[in-house]
């Protein structure tokens, strides 16, 4: 009979989780004392923890660790907002900057002249100029984990203990495949946060593990009281206010602004010297042309005949010979050239007419590989002896990377039955697949995977 199922609340998820967080440093070395745990703590700068768990370490320095608990009618606390704001005025920032860079190499290449347009055309190109650049860096930025703001990640970063976790509901996010948990999961990782997930039986899945910050001294750590003495602290401070908004940890626009300031003076700058100069340097076209021709050094015509020095022309007794030789190395480099594009052309064509781009779940038909030839290689996860363990494996892979298939080895050797599950199309350009292949056994840190976790190269010749 299976235990009845609970609705995760807050209160459930942090008295679970810090259960388990006790026990998960019941052996971790210490000095004398008793574990003390806590609830609902509270600190300067709107800094709220749900748990906080502290012993002595060897050291006699106190070691502490938080937790944020959400549940699934708080689950803004842990999804990524896009930061509209941060966005714009990045995007605005570097849109000027690039526009004055770019008026800067028009100048200087003289690609174009807007000196002798009118000073509101010159203001209206760079505005045009501006705006370009806006949209081009509002699309492309915003797909960054700088604007993907998560709530309880920067809470976290606003404060100091040795380590820190988030626990969360297994109802907060539908699947393992969502992106607001995918998103979560890098960021705890990429933070040194852990994070664990706990279902309706109460039991607790980690998912991550925290990484002990670098704190410096004891007295550096940031200073959690309990919620009562938080308020009684907060009532004797007349007029003082706490910002307690969801954004209240996302970042200022200071830089962002003096760039603005600067990156608009330098414009106005630029835009006033140049017309200036060209409005008190311009001349009449005609009064040119008359100074030209006013001038004595003008009126000497050019000499009908010159004279020729016969002994330096015949020092060397023969006519020398300037034709030019004949060379086809280029011509030959230019027909190579094009006779190898014309063969990857063709093999391309070849390549994805046998493979789509996505690719079916399922043992690949022989057919699909014995016309491709010879030459290929292809990034495999390993070799599995049943047609279980190869569609087991090729699901497992299919979470992270797309274009996961696998392949018989009797479609080239009809004495043996192993399967080979591959990642992505066959090629021919070995030095391509080895890069491809270093990205994919190094993690975003670009440290070196766990050996069950790489993938290896092969070549079609050698299965």
């Amino acid at each position: 009979m299976e235990p009845p199922k609970v609705i995760l609340t807050e209160n459930i998820i942090k008295k679970e989780a810090m259960s388990f967080l006790k026990g998960y440093y019941k052996y971790k070395p210490r000095g004398e004392g008793n574990t003390i745990v806590k609830f609902d703590m509270r600190a300067d700068g709107g800094l709220i923890a749900d748990g906080y768990l502290e012993f002595k370490d060897l050291d006699g320095e106190t070691f502490a660790a938080t937790l944020e608990a959400t549940s699934e009618s708080k689950r803004s606390e842990v999804i990524f907002q896009l930061q509209k704001k941060l966005l714009s005025w990045d995007s605005g920032s570097l849109a000027i900057l690039f526009s004055v860079i770019s008026l800067i190499v028009f100048q200087r290449f003289e690609l174009f002249s807007y000196d002798e347009l009118k000073l509101s055309v010159g203001l209206l190109l760079s505005w045009v100029l501006i705006v370009i650049y806006f949209l081009l860096f509002r699309t492309g930025l915003q797909f960054l984990d700088r604007y993907r703001y998560i709530y309880a990640i920067e809470q976290f970063a606003k404060y100091n203990v040795d380590e820190k976790w988030i626990c969360i509901g297994s109802d907060v996010f539908p699947s393992g495949s969502d992106r607001y948990f995918k998103q979560l999961k890098k960021r705890c990782i990429a933070n040194g946060v852990g994070l664990l997930v706990i279902n309706q039986n109460l039991q607790i899945t980690p998912i991550a593990t925290a990484a002990k910050s670098d704190r410096g001294n004891n007295d550096a750590r940031t200073r959690f009281i309990d919620l009562d003495a938080w308020v009684k602290t907060m009532s004797s401070k007349v007029g003082m206010k706490t910002d307690l908004s969801m954004q209240r940890f996302a970042p200022k626009f200071y830089i962002q602004q003096t760039i603005i300031a600067f990156s608009i003076c330098f414009l106005c700058v630029l835009m006033v010297d140049k017309y200036e100069r060209f409005r008190h340097q311009s001349s009449d076209a005609e009064e040119i042309v008359n100074e030209v021709y006013d001038r004595n050094s003008n009126q000497i015509p050019e000499p009908e005949a010159y004279l020729v020095n016969e002994a330096a022309m015949n020092q060397f007794g023969k006519q020398i010979d300037y034709s030019t030789i004949k060379d086809d190395t280029l011509k030959n480099a230019y027909r190579n050239w094009q006779a190898s594009k014309l063969e990857a052309e063709k093999d391309s064509l070849k390549i994805n007419k046998a493979f789509v781009s996505e690719i079916k779940k399922g043992i690949d038909s022989c057919n699909k590989w014995k016309g491709l030839g010879k030459g290929y290689f292809i990034i495999i996860k390993g070799i599995y002896f049943s047609e279980r363990a190869a569609l087991d494996q090729q699901l497992f892979v299919s979470r992270e990377y797309d274009g996961v298939g696998i392949l018989p080895a009797y479609c080239f050797d009809s004495e043996v039955s192993h399967y080979y599950v591959y990642v992505g199309k066959p090629t021919k350009d070995a030095r391509s697949a080895e890069q491809l292949l270093n990205r994919m056994n190094h993690n975003e840190n670009h440290v070196l995977k766990p050996k069950e976790k790489r993938f290896s190269l092969v070549s079609l010749l050698s299965l």
